[in-house]
């Protein structure tokens, strides 16, 4: 299915929100503020990126991480609202709330559009991302795939959130060339694990610095 059939598809048939999204984003803003032990240095509500509302009113918070690395400083980007919506797996029909979040050295205005976009087109064109899977293409001359696994830092891989009897998990967002998603769709996403490992992929994304692994 093209994206203008997925985006015609949502327009035809417009998803709800599952739960109530006035609650359920105070319920994250004091989630995140406990998780990341900061309140956001940024909010960028839904309607500054001009996306139709079929696709949910999803936020981004972006904070600054309160301890220093031993590679500098960094600031985490995350998404609200995405969670507002479950998403049915086609695997096993069950449903799943998500949000995105994302490591950067700096956050960007281009990052956040990216992240908020990846956070709403599933919602708009009516599919699941879940852990190990990837989406796209998005309109990136570089880096126009994603991949979703884990966050590394382990209390971000470990939250979760009750959102309505539903468990809420972060899904770490890493952006893939094209010759990366045509290595892990032809060798395997262990392949491309390995491969990360050996060319010591950046758990920080800097779009100046970031080199193709294939």
């Amino acid at each position: 299915m093209s994206l203008l059939d997925r985006l015609r598809n949502a327009l035809e048939k417009p998803a709800r929100p599952t739960g109530d999204p006035v609650r359920f984003a105070a319920l994250r803003t004091v989630a995140y503020r406990e998780l990341f032990g900061t309140d956001p240095i940024r909010v960028i509500p839904h309607d500054a990126f001009e996306k139709p509302p079929f696709g949910g009113r999803i936020d981004v918070h972006v904070y600054e991480l309160p301890y220093q690395r031993e590679d500098g400083e960094v600031q985490v980007a995350i998404t609200s609202g995405m969670s507002d919506y479950r998403m049915i797996h086609a695997a096993d029909g069950a449903p799943r709330r998500r949000e995105i979040v994302q490591y950067f050295r700096e956050c960007q205005a281009a990052d956040v559009v990216r992240l908020h976009d990846m956070a709403w087109l599933p919602l708009a064109s009516r599919f699941c991302v879940d852990f190990f899977e990837t989406a796209g293409p998005h309109p990136s001359s570089t880096w126009p795939n994603s991949l979703f696994v884990p966050p590394l830092v382990r209390p971000h891989a470990e939250f979760t959130l009750d959102l309505d009897g539903d468990e809420m998990q972060l899904l770490w967002h890493i952006p893939l060339s094209q010759a990366e998603l045509e290595f892990k769709e032809k060798n395997g996403l262990d392949a491309l694990f390995v491969r990360m490992e050996e060319r010591e992929l950046p758990w920080v994304f800097d779009q100046s610095s970031r080199v193709s692994l294939v």
